[in-house]
């Protein structure tokens, strides 16, 4: 009788277990699948007409350096601001007339919070930026929460879609995304990976950029007698693709890549130093290039056909062109913001932008963002008397029409009310 009572509970106990799956070894989860990329319906964005000046910050102090991001519907910006006793990082969330649709919110920091970008994907917004020679990492629009910390001792980093982040740390380049994360143990957490070892040197200005399929990361490499420009592909899993592309060939200084998906690969803009007789005003050359899925070099890298006056440009990609987002020198004195089109071989389609008006005498830090019926532009000035403040402006898409066709030498194109660019402004597109 225990004999038949022992068969009974043991059978009943295997049934109880293939209904539960609960007997033996626990297995994993299936993982959900990660975020898409932000997609937008516009192809080209022909004629674009730059809105009114929308000043973002009005504190008293400085603020400087926005980075902008599309994030399908709305922008956001973030920047770093003197609020307190070091620099903090602060962001805000803004439709195409740079109204706010978020309250300011400023992101926790330990000591001196600047370097910050920006990236979104389909799920989350993601900032990441250097506090003191801390790495962290904060996803929006849950920043209430503590930072994340990659890094402490870091010289520079920048964020990705999908949770990347590319950080140097004692001249190694490193690289983590959130598909490099362990299957969550029975407490529910998660280990951090092991970041992948991208490169190593002297490395600077690392970016990243992700068409859905594959992530792009490019930096500003030291070689003798001065800088080049690089990148390496990498897969969801932190695996690199391929070996790395030497993107820049041009003897010098080449700094500050940009990188942005476009449809069969990369567009990566840089400057490269130029000689002071070149040009008096506009010390930087700017240089674009395309990059493939596959293979170890460019498709084509080539010198646009205008200078800047700082060494850091913005580049946002549509389906069938390019926008570029520089500062340019203006008479009798000062700088300015300027956006020209441009297809996917880095030519200029139609006539260049001015896009500050005539109130600043000074522009830095443009960025860039493309939403399907315009572009997003944000930078900083110095109009206030308190200090620089953020500016932003939407350019809007207009028709297609004869304008377009007409040739890049064209002058910029002044925002409402603007004084109609000097034969100086000229050369910049010559």
């Amino acid at each position: 009788m225990r004999r038949t009572v022992s068969s009974v509970a043991r059978l009943g106990l295997l049934a109880a277990c293939a209904a539960s799956a609960a007997c033996g070894t626990r297995q994993p989860a299936a993982e959900a699948p990660g975020p898409e990329p932000v997609r937008v319906s516009g192809e080209t964005c022909p004629s674009p007409i730059a809105s009114a000046n929308a000043t973002i910050t009005s504190a008293l102090g400085e603020s400087s350096s926005p980075v902008v991001a599309f994030d399908g519907e709305e922008f956001t910006l973030a920047w770093w601001d003197m609020r307190g006793k070091f620099p903090a990082i602060s962001t805000m969330r803004v439709d195409r007339a740079g109204a706010p649709l978020t309250p300011f919110a400023s992101l926790p920091h330990d000591g001196v919070a600047k370097e910050q970008t920006i990236a979104v994907d389909g799920a989350e917004t993601h900032v990441v930026w250097m506090d003191e020679t801390a790495v962290k990492s904060a996803r929006l629009p849950a920043a209430a929460e503590s930072p994340v910390k990659y890094a402490d001792r870091a010289s520079a980093a920048a964020a990705g879609p999908r949770g990347a982040v590319a950080w140097v740390e004692r001249g190694v380049l490193y690289f983590r995304t959130d598909a490099m994360l362990l299957p969550p143990d029975r407490k529910g957490v998660r280990a951090e990976p092991q970041p992948t070892q991208v490169a190593a040197g002297g490395i600077e200005d690392p970016r990243v950029a992700w068409n859905g399929e594959q992530f792009a990361v490019v930096w500003s490499a030291s070689v003798a007698g001065g800088r080049q420009i690089v990148m390496q592909r990498l897969s969801h899993a932190g695996k690199r693709i391929g070996g790395q592309v030497k993107v820049s060939d041009t003897a010098g200084v080449s700094r500050n890549p940009e990188v942005a998906a476009m449809p069969g690969g990369f567009a990566v803009a840089w400057t490269n130093d130029a000689p002071q007789e070149s040009n008096k005003h506009d010390y930087f050359w700017i240089f674009f290039a395309r990059v493939g899925e596959h293979g170890d070099a460019p498709a084509f890298a080539r010198q646009l056909e205008f200078n800047t006056t700082a060494d850091h440009v913005a580049i946002a990609a549509a389906g069938a062109e390019l926008g570029l987002a520089w500062v340019g020198s203006k008479e009798p004195m000062g700088s300015a913001v300027f956006f020209a089109r441009l297809d996917t071989d880095g030519k200029p389609l139609g006539a260049a932008v001015r896009v500050s008006d005539d109130k600043p005498i000074t522009c830095g830090g443009p960025s860039l963002a493309f939403a399907g019926d315009g572009y997003g532009v944000a930078w900083h000035d110095d109009r206030s008397q308190t200090g620089s403040q953020i500016l932003f402006s939407f350019l809007k898409c207009g028709e297609a029409g004869e304008a377009e066709a007409s040739d890049a030498g064209a002058p910029p194109e002044p925002p409402p009310a603007a004084e109609p660019a000097e034969p100086k402004l000229k050369k910049l597109f010559e």
